[in-house]
């Protein structure tokens, strides 16, 4: 199972969320839409070059039709660097809350 989450930096709250059992750019894109309908239901819509989506270099961020959806709505990309778990502390935080305790059964 894998799951993308959507982190607003200001508020630090996951705004936007998908699970998937594949590692795609849906998963992604799924997740980013979820967090744009949530601005729009709270009454704070995107406007075109207001936002950055800063990600890690994995191959769903990675992707073209990611790239060029986030063109199409005003979105600037943000990839850091491959291998750095420290360029982006605050969704290693969120992932480090998701993740479960070992000893829990699946």
């Amino acid at each position: 199972m894998y799951v993308a989450f959507v982190v607003d930096t200001f508020s630090h709250r996951i705004v936007g969320w998908s699970a998937a059992t594949l590692k795609e750019t849906k998963l992604v894109l799924d997740a980013l839409e979820m967090a744009l309908r949530q601005r729009d239901r709270h009454g704070f819509p995107h406007t075109a070059g207001e936002l950055i989506h800063q990600s890690n270099a994995g191959l769903q961020y990675a992707s073209l039709r990611l790239s060029e959806h986030l063109d199409s709505v005003g979105i600037a990309a943000s990839i850091g660097s491959v291998g750095d778990a420290y360029d982006n502390p605050l969704m290693e935080s969120t992932i480090g809350l998701f993740r479960p305790c070992p000893t829990w059964s699946v």
